[in-house]
């Protein structure tokens, strides 16, 4: 169903249940993962009191830029433990929005990921969203990921529990282990099983 997956990252925690959820699905398609980072743009600072000379354009997009790095390479690791092929993209754009929907175009993604701190309606008209507005700009579907305390679904032989874990089940597959076991108990409930 999927064949490339376009997975936002940042450097805010929301980034690792993206990361995980787009892993998750790319193992279960074969799919290749591009991690995709947007550079904050810079911002020229208000302020009465005089800036430092280092305060350029240049020196910010330096900055942001080995950070980005950073988060792309630790996600391209967890991928590469994965045995899913994956490409790393930053970029710079006014609009993070805008340049997430540009590069899933671009890179021919049929699916985007992104992580989403769950702000209530208010937080969201003050702050912005970025996931509100990709949503409507993406020309493919979106993911989103809301930040977790590590809570995952573990599916075993003969329930589903929430247990403490780092192994994500993706839902699709939770589901399908549902209902195939509660296929096999009407079974044997109604005695065709024997």
């Amino acid at each position: 169903m999927h064949k490339k997956i376009l997975i936002v990252v940042d450097d805010t925690e929301v980034t690792r249940p993206a990361i995980a959820e787009g892993l998750g699905i790319a193992k279960i398609y074969h799919a290749e993962v591009v991690f995709y980072y947007a550079l904050p743009p810079y911002v020229i600072p208000v302020t009465e009191m005089p800036l430092p000379d280092s305060w350029t354009p240049d020196f910010h997009y330096e900055t942001v830029r080995k950070a980005a790095n950073k988060q792309l390479a630790m996600a391209a690791l967890q991928a590469k433990k994965a045995g899913i092929r994956s490409a790393e993209v930053v970029s710079a754009g006014e609009d993070p929005a805008e340049s997430i929907s540009n590069a899933a175009r671009t890179r021919k993604c049929d699916l985007i990921v992104i992580g989403s701190h769950g702000r209530t309606a208010l937080q969201r008209l003050l702050f912005g969203s970025v996931v509100t507005k990709l949503i409507t700009l993406a020309s493919v579907p979106v993911l989103v990921c809301k930040k977790s305390n590590s809570v995952r679904l573990q599916v075993s032989a003969n329930a589903v529990k929430p247990k403490r874990s780092v192994a994500v089940v993706p839902a699709k597959v939770a589901l399908a282990r549902i209902k195939s076991n509660h296929r096999a108990k009407k079974v044997v409930a109604s005695g065709r099983g024997r």
